[in-house]
């Protein structure tokens, strides 16, 4: 079902391309300030605790390519490297971006959806 829906959205990246939509790349880089753990585990068999059990904070750094639509929306895929001081590891995700106005400066509403998580 992933690699379908991610063969769904290279397709239409690939189609867009190729009207008068414009390209659109970008560079992330970020802290992930640990707030607090919202996922809860119920402890199987091989459970080995928490990841991140010590409030550890985090870098990320993404590249995302993808297409603008008009002034207001960017559809596109990243790939992307995450830093937990003692954890690290890769992501691939889809990337979705409205621009509220037209202007220079605008609030964004974001959405990231991860695919993968490969830990090193």
């Amino acid at each position: 079902m992933k690699n379908l829906y991610l063969l769904t959205i290279f397709s239409l990246i690939a189609h867009l391309a190729h009207s008068q939509n414009e390209y659109s790349g970008k560079i992330e880089v970020g802290l992930l300030k640990f707030g607090l753990t919202t996922l809860q585990i119920d402890p199987g068999l091989n459970w080995q605790g928490y990841q991140l059990n010590e409030e550890q904070n985090g870098l990320d750094l993404h590249f995302v390519n993808g297409v603008q639509f008009g002034n207001k929306f960017d559809a596109g895929v990243g790939v992307g490297y995450l830093n937990f001081e003692e954890i690290s590891g890769f992501s691939v995700f889809s990337d979705f971006e409205y621009f509220i106005l037209k202007s220079r400066l605008t609030p964004i509403l974001n959405f990231h959806k991860y695919y993968n998580l490969q830990y090193l």
